[in-house]
């Protein structure tokens, strides 16, 4: 996906076009991170003033726990990072091992 460097105000699509293509038009995108990142680039159009965002996503999986998307204005494409099981909660673990 490129992104365009600097988002022209001039030429905004209105918040309906934003919520139609969110809900039509996405469904043949296959990876949720391009989804993501576009659907910021098209609130940039809208008129909202979206500079970064983040989105934390829980995942019914055998080795992930979940995924984080992070996404900055001028960014081609969004970063996601799963979260393993074994770290999510490893600093309040190993706080209770070390407990007498």
């Amino acid at each position: 996906m490129n992104v365009p460097p600097k988002i022209d105000p001039v030429t905004a699509h209105s918040d309906s076009d934003v919520v139609h293509w969110l809900t039509n038009d996405t469904r043949d995108e296959r990876f949720i991170d391009n989804i993501f990142a576009e659907l910021c680039v098209r609130l940039q159009l809208a008129g909202i003033p979206v500079k970064r965002a983040s989105l934390h996503i829980l995942i019914h999986h055998p080795q992930w726990l979940g995924a984080r998307i992070m996404w900055a204005d001028g960014m081609r494409e969004a970063e996601i990072a799963r979260v393993d099981h074994d770290t999510c909660f490893a600093a309040a673990c190993s706080k209770k091992r070390h407990r007498p």
